[in-house]
């Protein structure tokens, strides 16, 4: 699992809305989905954020 599909599934999971991710990572919504569809990596900081949004750790981050 790539980290896009990560972050899409832990976003499901807590039942959070794109527009609430987009917010916590400072990203738009096409950023965003560039990351899902493309397994484009987030930097440190919008993966931190990500984590404080979601309070879910991620597997692939190591």
């Amino acid at each position: 699992m790539g980290i896009g599909h990560e972050l899409e599934t832990i976003r499901k999971l807590r039942g959070l809305t794109v527009i609430d991710i987009c917010n916590a990572m400072n990203l738009t919504e096409f950023e965003y989905h560039h990351i899902v569809a493309y397994n484009k990596r987030p930097t440190v900081y919008q993966l931190i954020m990500f984590i404080s949004a979601t309070r879910h750790s991620l597997e692939s981050v190591k």
